[in-house]
């Protein structure tokens, strides 16, 4: 991978991710971006290649996604935005892992954030149109 390609996959996922990040309603976390130009450390085992890991600590609004450029240079527009956008959603979702009598909280504040985030989306990108609108 030359130094151009590095920096122009970078840029698309760095544009991506602030995209996102912004319609989710994720501004207020404090997300790291880390780009790894030969994979992510610690994937390497992994059958398929990993282009994208996140690690959030939900509690403290905050978390790391890694991404991996070489594999993502390799991939589509449409794809490259999939990952970015499934890695933000480990951010609603990561909380769901605790284990415990209290997991039912922790799954309604998830899906309370969900709502909040996709209502976000359609307020500011969908401007109220259903697909049945766009259609006519």
């Amino acid at each position: 991978m030359t130094d151009s390609e590095y920096e122009a996959t970078k840029q698309k996922i760095i544009a991506l991710a602030d995209k996102w990040q912004e319609a989710l309603g994720l501004k207020w976390w404090r997300i790291k971006y880390v780009y790894y130009r030969e994979g992510i450390p610690g994937t390497e085992d992994s059958k398929y290649a990993v282009l994208g890991q996140a690690s959030v600590k939900w509690e403290y609004q905050h978390g790391t996604i890694e991404f991996n450029v070489m594999g993502l240079a390799a991939e589509s527009d449409e794809q490259v935005e999939r990952v970015v956008v499934h890695e933000l959603m480990h951010v609603f979702l990561n909380e769901a892992r605790e284990t415990g009598k209290d997991w039912l909280k922790h799954e309604e504040r998830v899906a309370s954030s969900l709502t909040d985030a996709f209502i976000w989306v359609r307020d500011t990108f969908g401007k109220g149109e259903t697909q049945k609108d766009t259609e006519a």
